[in-house]
């Protein structure tokens, strides 16, 4: 009988073992050794569309993220409040628009490993950074604090991005092998 509990063992994750095995062992295989041409290229979109979205009130004339009278009085978009005190919307787009703009390229063109790893890094850093900023925006206390939901699938893009560079870092020459 199998009773998956934590540490799982090496003789848990044998399929003849558990049925949770296959499973496991079928998903690190994934992580480890899958294809991330669809993730790099939904990664992409995801930073081109925050960087769309980013700029468009600039092209309206209005002000996307809060000014400090509005983060201290918590009125406005109060979600970005945190991601305004460490750079403004054009910055934030910028390096969204590039990281998306290379991933893109790195789909359907060979790039340099080491442009590549640091793309990777870069990517994380910004995805984590920006998502951590609009939840802690929301962040009031572990009593009160309500989530954006919206944001559920930035979460995954921090995983995906993070599991990018993991990938790049293990294999260097990632990108020029496949």
């Amino acid at each position: 009988m199998c009773y998956p509990v934590i540490p799982i063992t090496c003789d848990v994750l044998r399929p003849s073992n558990c049925p949770l095995g296959s499973t496991v062992t079928t998903f690190m295989g994934v992580m480890a050794h899958g294809d991330m041409k669809a993730a790099r290229l939904m990664l992409s979109l995801g930073a081109l569309l925050w960087a769309a979205f980013l700029l468009w009130p600039y092209y309206l004339g209005i002000q996307l993220f809060p000014n400090a009278e509005q983060i201290a009085s918590g009125v406005g978009r109060t979600t970005y409040s945190v991601m305004a005190q460490i750079a403004d919307a054009w910055i934030w787009a910028t390096l969204f628009g590039l990281h998306g703009i290379f991933l893109f390229v790195s789909v359907f063109y060979k790039v340099h490993p080491g442009a590549a790893l640091l793309d990777a890094f870069n990517g994380a850093a910004i995805w984590t950074c920006a998502t951590a900023a609009c939840y802690l925006a929301h962040f009031k206390g572990w009593g009160s604090f309500m989530p954006p939901a919206a944001m559920g699938m930035d979460v995954a893009a921090v995983f995906a991005s993070w599991w990018w560079f993991v990938r790049v870092l293990a294999n260097p020459r990632y990108e020029a092998d496949n």
